[in-house]
């Protein structure tokens, strides 16, 4: 995380992806076996119109999920061709990633979420991701903080970390 967030403050201006790839190099260059799936996202608030906007990349991990009032929750996906593949093995892929951009529109809410929280031993991970959307349908309302304490509770068996992220804008 510290090399993540030193490749973020080094490279100004740069996208996700961009940042993203520093990092993945400079592990290399220091032969630092850091491998897994993640995803990096900047949250950007514009100083003319003041609405917000979202710039994301994806190392191989389950896509974002946003919800607005009155719709549907929608899965943040990459194309495959762009979202790469877990990071850290560069040496058997090394194609560019891409960043994807979103307006976040008021009153929306981002799930972020760790795989722990969707993959269960016997169950297919779509399906779980499809729980999970309807538990962010049914909480973002409440506020961000129920849709983490609901996600908390509702998810994870043990097997693997369970984190979850709420942003409302």
């Amino acid at each position: 995380r510290a090399m993540l967030r030193q490749a973020a403050f080094d490279r100004p201006g740069g996208g996700p992806a961009d940042v993203f790839t520093s990092f993945e190099r400079a592990c290399a260059a220091l032969d630092i076996e850091a491998t897994g799936s993640a995803v990096l996202a900047f949250l950007e608030r514009s100083a003319v119109t003041r609405t917000w906007s979202m710039t994301w990349t994806s190392a191989g991990h389950p896509p974002p999920l946003l919800a607005c009032p009155g719709g549907e929750v929608q899965r943040l996906e990459l194309d495959p061709e762009k979202q790469g593949m877990l990071f850290g093995y560069r040496d058997v892929y090394d194609v560019a990633r891409e960043d994807a951009r979103i307006e976040l529109p008021e009153g929306c809410t981002v799930l972020f979420y760790s795989d722990g929280v969707i993959e269960v031993p016997g169950l297919h991970i779509d399906v779980q991701i499809d729980e999970l959307a309807d538990v962010l349908y049914e909480n973002q309302v409440r506020g961000p903080q129920q849709v983490v304490d609901t996600v908390s509770m509702s998810f994870g068996i043990g097997h693997d970390d369970v984190v979850a992220l709420a942003v409302q804008v």
